[in-house]
Order: structure tokens, then C-alpha cells, then sequence
């Protein structure tokens, strides 16, 4: 079950048009604040 659910418009894309989620993963940590949580799981 996601704790956080955002709607938008396009994904970050390579040039093949592969979803960049490392991208995505980072835009939402800095905007929703959560550098401290992801350092936590990611040890």
C-alpha cells in the first residue's frame, strides 16, 4: 500500500523512452522532505 500517491503528466524518459524511476524516486524525496526516511532504508 503507497503512503504517498502524486499525479502528473509525463515520467522522466531515456532516449529509448525507459522511465527513469531513480529520477522519479529522488523528486519526491527532496520535495516531500524525506532525506532523513530514505537514508534509513537505503542502509
Amino acid at each position: 500500500m503507497p503512503k504517498y500517491i502524486r499525479f502528473v503528466t509525463e515520467f522522466p524518459q531515456t532516449v529509448t523512452g525507459k522511465i527513469q524511476k531513480f529520477k522519479i524516486r529522488e523528486a519526491m524525496i527532496e520535495e516531500l522532505g524525506l532525506a532523513q526516511a530514505a537514508k534509513r532504508e537505503m542502509a
